[in-house]
């Protein structure tokens, strides 16, 4: 576990093990994950870096069309 001092306005320095381990370079940012009571801290870039690797061959269904198939059972909600 590793750790860092808050500033008086906020600010910390991330011990250089986490930059290491999450590769990050000045004028990186890094996005903040809250979730019951814990905090995760992911790169952005590689969250950017998913975009278009799930690919639908099929045509474009918009959320009226969505809705319908649930509530005609279709699909489960």
């Amino acid at each position: 576990m590793f750790g860092s001092t808050i500033s008086a306005i906020g600010e910390t320095m991330l011990p250089k093990v986490v930059r290491e381990t999450l590769a990050l370079q000045p004028g990186n940012r890094v996005f903040y994950l809250m979730h019951e009571g814990t905090v995760r801290m992911l790169e952005v870039d590689s969250i950017d870096r998913l975009y278009g690797v799930l690919r639908h061959g099929g045509p474009l269904v918009d959320m009226g069309e969505m809705e319908r198939a649930r509530v005609s059972g279709a699909i489960e909600a």
